[in-house]
């Protein structure tokens, strides 16, 4: 199902969101973030390997109409991560690694979106480079003063805090 792996509490939100029309709050909610991307179907583990635990999250245009209504925030059933476009910082590539081995493209090129979520995958993806092998990311991530990530052809991701995420992606 499209849902599976979604919280409770954004789930409850997208549901509200079907059901009111005009509510301020509702009217703020883009939706998740794993719907707010397009790819092309041989580079989605790619982009999904880069967004990570992100995909699962709300995503909402005016924060301020959506954290005004008291009985949303009151009755969520567990804590739900909010991504507001009205609050993200503007983020771009520190550093030009297209001429280092192994470099593929900047990652933010492999998706497609309406240009209201242009915040979003800057935030998400504009730090992010795309390479062709780990051995390469874990040389440009060693190399990188500037704290990007790294994601791989085969999804592998080398975070600049020194996670580095391995294997298959549901495992």
């Amino acid at each position: 199902e499209r849902m599976d792996g979604v919280g409770a509490g954004v789930r409850q939100v997208l549901d509200r969101k079907l059901l009111t029309e005009g509510e301020a709050a509702m009217d703020a909610v883009f939706g998740l973030v794993a719907d707010a991307f397009e790819t092309d179907v041989p580079r989605a583990h790619i982009v999904e390997a880069a967004v990570g635990e992100h995909d699962q999250h709300l995503v909402v245009r005016e924060s301020a109409a959506f954290l005004a209504d008291p009985g949303l925030l009151a009755n969520l059933p567990e804590r739900t991560t909010i991504l507001c476009l009205d609050r993200l910082p503007t983020v771009a590539l520190a550093h030009d690694f297209s001429d280092q081995p192994g470099f593929v493209a900047e990652a933010e090129s492999f998706v497609r979106y309406p240009a209201e979520l242009q915040p979003l995958a800057r935030a998400l993806l504009g730090r992010t480079v795309v390479v062709d092998t780990l051995p390469n990311a874990l040389a440009m991530a060693d190399a990188d003063p500037s704290g990007h990530r790294f994601v791989t052809l085969e999804g592998e991701v080398v975070e600049p805090d020194g996670r580095v995420r391995i294997g298959p992606p549901h495992s």
